[in-house]
């Protein structure tokens, strides 16, 4: 049943007396839930932010890439053990809630409009959707969730991984003469310049 619990479908395909036993036998942690955090994320997919860069509202979207977190459905996930990447880990939690929650989401964005270099060098630097010289006028971040493609489903290219689904907007489209943003930034007391250690 733990594992069944990665798939929705699975999961309440089961007999109900499957439940019933794992339900009997589970204050003995016989077997257990798949996931350290898996309450936390639900079973409906994998919650993630995309964000995108373009030099119009209207269109020429292009994603930013991540060194390890998800975002191309045609990319493998990869293994990371024992590497904590913090930036890739920090997108996951902020997935979980709003970037109002996140002040440093919002500070993150500010440095991709501005070029900012270091914050650069935590991206994939070899697929960056613009140089680091021109960076792009306007960055909005997409909500998603992703779950795993399954080897007979008739959606999927044979090269997918993942699905996804569009869930909402998770930040508006923003550019650096936006007066809310900076404002945000100052409230929470993030400084616009850069300090020198």
């Amino acid at each position: 049943v733990p594992h069944a619990a990665l798939d929705v479908r699975t999961h309440n395909s089961l007999w109900p007396i499957v439940h019933q036993w794992h339900k009997r036998v589970d204050e003995f942690h016989i077997s257990n839930s798949y996931g350290l955090f898996r309450r936390m994320t639900g079973v409906d997919g994998r919650p993630e932010i995309v964000i995108e860069g373009s030099n119009s509202l209207s269109a020429g979207w292009k994603e930013y890439h991540f060194m390890y977190k998800i975002g191309n459905p045609s990319e493998r996930p990869p293994i990371l053990i024992p590497h904590q990447p913090r930036l890739d880990w920090q997108m996951w939690f902020a997935a979980l809630g709003t970037y109002e929650h996140n002040p440093w989401f919002v500070s993150f964005v500010y440095r991709l409009l501005d070029g900012d270099k270091d914050v650069l060098k935590l991206l994939d630097t070899e697929r960056l959707p613009f140089p680091p010289n021109k960076p792009p006028k306007y960055i909005r971040a997409i909500l998603y969730k992703y779950s795993f493609t399954s080897p007979s489903g008739s959606k999927k290219k044979s090269s997918d991984w993942w699905t996804r689904r569009k869930v909402r907007e998770y930040f508006n489209s923003a550019n650096l003469e936006e007066k809310e943003m900076v404002e945000f930034l100052t409230t929470a007391g993030i400084p616009l310049e850069k300090t020198r250690l």
